[in-house]
């Protein structure tokens, strides 16, 4: 009996406990498609105090299990009511096809979450004919006012004029331009409109002030296949600078977009203040301007000055100049030793190699009639004024090159290969020693490095292999430093990080040595003109991503999602954008520096078009959360490009992003079906008895190019790294930075299709 009634009070307990818990919290069963994020914004709370009262969830959350969330927390935290929906200021409005509440917002100046409160038919979705009520943009105070008319003009629309040519005449961007007139969106641009015109930025007025006392300003009009990156290349221009001065090229270029260039980096014809003499770059083209009084007074017409580049010979100045050796020697005693990179010298006007005729080339009958005269004493002392000038430091080596490609294919070549193998003096009597990542590493790439060696010799190739551990240290280095030197090595293949294999380049850059760097991502060729780096950049992805926006997503709507962390990457992918319509410009940008709820990606999609998504992060609970928002958005025509980081996150099914029509930019991808992937996979099993790793087809990519290459040209090997070239999981397109060494702009396209990973076709 005392028994039974010790229980009922138990129970008893038990229920009072729950009840009073029922009162403190609610419960929340967690169901597809929730994230810790969208519970937040429900119940208001922030995702640390859910994770305070569900620990459980700190490593990610599970179907079916409930979640306690605090009531208090919730009241304390709740936003304010709605506004009314109805009163003065309001502004009725039809949705038009197309529209987004992203769009109407911009268009009257008001926020997204404000039409929302004011319009709770919205929780059905944004369509067409729906009327909506538009609440009044928040008054500004009049001291606020004042100061913001303080720095503004006005200006009355003449006959001819654009929005274009307004902000290139103003050095602004567009989007000021209407958002101080917001008139503008409804009614476009008329003749004799009085609009307002907001002051540039301080930096756009010291560019503007400098580019005035040089009286230079070159207008550029843009054509259909130009994009930023292609016209700052054009006019050696950053892009930094470009849009400095152009603020209005950031927000995507139009067809007949008229750009303003620094009049001394314009064509020759074209500046305000004509150079009075040019000092010739790649192709002729004049790109300085150095006094010289014969000229001025139109003497010595008939030579200039040449400054010599990394890859120039006697050979190729005969192509390009049609001047043979002998010739330049007389004009220029001091190369009879060999030509010296950053060095001018002095060359003859001629017609060029390709102005003679076909028929005349056939019979070895080249236009060699030097021009009338000689050159003044002025231009000579003018060269030698210029080659004394103090060197930079980072200049590139002398390097005396021959009027021939003969190479002695008979060479025994002599490389040094340079991996973290990290072996102690006793591994050998400690037993089976454990391995750690870098050693595993460094193995299987050495492994692939060897298959490749093997290949080329059975091939003919005379190889000397000569292999060090850099134990990854840098110390370490620096004591064989002396040793590297007296090697004489033809070239050599790593370090793999890149403090140490910069070190080796730095090291040997007087003997001209190559140096590959096979896999360091952040390894800076800058100021080292014979570091080459296999791992491509920022740069190549993003031209992989702005030729699919050009071809695939031409017409689309696109959105770029990305932190500020990786602002850099996505100008470098817009720099690269063609002009695009008025109605497929990108408009819209997402700032993911935290999860974006999925309401904001609604507001931001456009119904009755493709939408196209841009993601960079690899942030794995960013990713996540916004691939499985973007899936359920299932109204919409949706596309994603992003990392292929995207495969590894295991919360992420193959049929999710199967539906989003993933494509990915990758420095890598294997196709196990191909025929050369199969018997390396065979022969790589027979000689090491194991299944070949990532690293290890990478070894053997590397080897295959680099070593082919330094076979087939010799010390001319990195001047003819001009070929693009697929290897068996990776590839080569060796593209030379003006400021240094060589860099890989080499990139897959791939993509999830049929549940499949596949490697696309590159437009």
């Amino acid at each position: 009996m005392i028994r039974s009634f010790l229980f009922i009070v138990f129970l008893s307990l038990i229920s009072i406990g729950s009840f009073a818990q029922s009162d403190k919290y609610i419960f929340h069963d967690v169901v597809e498609g929730d994230t810790k994020y969208s519970i937040s914004k429900e119940y208001h709370i922030s995702i640390e105090d859910l994770e305070k009262f569900n620990p459980e969830i700190k490593s990610g959350l599970r179907l079916n299990t409930k979640l306690l969330i605090p009531k208090e927390l919730m009241k304390k935290n709740e936003e304010p009511a709605p506004t009314k929906t109805v009163g003065p200021g309001f502004t009725p409005y039809t949705v038009k096809a197309g529209q987004t509440l992203y769009s109407i917002a911009k268009e009257y100046g008001v926020s997204v979450a404000d039409i929302r409160k004011n319009n709770p038919q919205l929780a059905d979705g944004l369509k067409a004919g729906m009327v909506l009520s538009i609440p009044p943009k928040a008054e500004t105070s009049k001291e606020t006012s004042e100061k913001k008319d303080a720095g503004e003009k006005t200006h009355t629309v003449q006959p001819g004029e654009t929005l274009y040519s307004l902000a290139i005449q103003y050095h602004v961007g567009i989007a000021d331009i209407k958002k101080l007139n917001p008139e503008l969106e409804q009614d476009g641009l008329k003749v004799g409109m009085v609009i307002k015109i907001p002051e540039p930025s301080e930096e756009v007025k010291d560019e503007i002030a400098e580019q005035q006392a040089q009286k230079a300003y070159y207008i550029h009009v843009v054509k259909k296949t130009e994009t930023a990156y292609s016209i700052s290349r054009q006019y050696q221009l950053s892009l930094d600078s470009l849009y400095l001065i152009n603020p209005m090229a950031k927000e995507g270029l139009q067809i007949g977009q008229e750009l303003s260039i620094p009049g001394n980096r314009a064509p020759k014809e074209a500046t305000v203040e004509k150079p009075k003499e040019g000092l010739n770059s790649d192709k002729g083209k004049e790109v300085a301007s150095v006094n010289d009084s014969s000229a001025q007074k139109g003497e010595d017409e008939n030579y200039f000055l040449y400054k010599v580049k990394s890859g120039d010979s006697f050979y190729s100045l005969k192509s390009r100049y049609n001047v043979s050796q002998e010739e330049l020697e007389k004009l220029n005693p001091e190369i009879k030793r060999g030509l010296e990179v950053d060095k001018y010298i002095i060359i003859p006007k001629k017609g060029t190699a390709e102005d003679i005729k076909w028929l005349d080339k056939l019979f070895a009958k080249e236009n060699q009639t030097a021009p009338a005269g000689q050159p003044s004493n002025s231009k000579v002392n003018r060269k030698d004024s210029l080659n004394n000038e103090k060197q930079v430091l980072t200049k590139a080596p002398v390097i005396e090159f021959e009027d021939t490609l003969k190479i002695d294919v008979h060479k025994t070549y002599k490389v040094g290969v340079m991996l973290p193998f990290k072996i102690n003096a006793d591994t050998a009597f400690q037993g089976k020693p454990s391995i750690d990542g870098t050693q595993k590493l460094s193995l299987e790439f050495y492994n692939g490095l060897l298959m490749a060696a093997d290949t080329l010799s059975k091939q003919g190739m005379n190889l000397n292999l000569n292999v060090y551990d850099t134990k990854n240290s840098l110390v370490h280095l620096q004591e064989k430093s002396k040793e590297f030197q007296q090697m004489h090595f033809d070239m050599v293949i790593g370090p793999l990080f890149h403090k140490n294999v910069e070190y080796i380049a730095d090291e040997l850059r007087k003997q001209n040595v190559p140096v590959i760097s096979p896999l360091s991502k952040s390894a800076e060729v800058k100021g080292r003109p014979n570091l080459i780096k296999c791992n491509p950049g920022s740069a190549a992805a993003g031209q992989v991503i702005a030729d699919m926006l050009n071809t695939e997503y031409a017409k689309a709507r696109v959105i770029f999602a990305y932190s500020s962390a990786e602002e850099a990457n996505v100008r470098e992918v817009r720099a690269r954008l063609l002009p695009r319509a008025d109605s497929n410009r990108i408009d819209d940008i997402v700032f993911a520096n935290e999860l974006i709820r999925r309401q904001v990606l609604k507001d931001m999609m456009a119904p009755n078009k493709q939408n196209v998504v841009i993601i960079f992060s690899e942030d794995q609970v960013f990713l996540s959360d916004l691939i499985s928002n973007l899936r359920l958005m299932r109204a919409f025509d949706i596309a994603v490009m992003g990392p292929s980081k995207l495969l590894e996150i295991q919360t992420l099914e193959m049929n999710y992003l199967d539906k989003l029509n993933l494509s990915m930019p990758d420095a890598n991808f294997i196709d196990y079906n191909d025929p050369k992937t199969i018997i390396f996979i065979k022969q790589y099993r027979k000689k090491y008895k194991a299944e070949p790793s990532q690293f290890a087809f990478q070894g053997y990519d590397v080897g295959m190019y680099f070593l082919r290459q330094l076979w087939k040209n010799g010390k001319y090997m990195m001047y003819r790294l001009d070929d693009e070239q697929p290897m068996l999981s990776t590839g080569f397109k060796i593209t030379k930075d003006p400021k240094g060494g060589y860099q890989n702009d080499f990139m897959y396209l791939t993509g999830v299709r049929d549940l499949t990973l596949v490697k696309l076709e590159k437009k």
